[in-house]
C-alpha cells in the first residue's frame, strides 16, 4: 500500500507544543515503517479517534494512531 498524507491534524489536550509536533512525526514515521500491503487508493480523508490512556507514552499513542489510520485505509478498500 502506497500512503501519502497531505496534512496530519491531531486534537489534543493538555499537550505541549512540542510534544504535540513530537506526536505528529512520530505517527508518520510508524506509517512509514509499516509493511502495509494492498492495492493504491485514492482516499480524500481518514478519521480515526484515539484515547490517551493513563500515563501513556508519546511513542506508544504515536503507534496506537498509526495503527488506526493503516487500519482505516485497509478498511477503505
Amino acid at each position: 500500500m502506497d500512503l501519502h498524507v497531505d496534512r496530519l491534524s491531531l486534537r489534543l489536550a493538555g499537550v505541549s507544543e512540542a510534544d504535540a509536533r513530537r506526536l505528529a512525526r512520530l505517527v508518520v514515521e510508524y506509517v512509514a515503517s509499516a509493511n502495509a500491503t494492498g492495492a493504491a487508493l485514492d482516499i480524500d480523508r481518514v478519521r480515526v479517534s484515539v484515547r490517551p490512556q493513563p500515563g501513556e507514552s508519546l511513542d506508544s499513542m504515536a503507534q496506537r494512531i498509526a495503527e488506526e489510520m493503516i487500519y482505516a485505509v485497509a478498511r477503505s478498500s
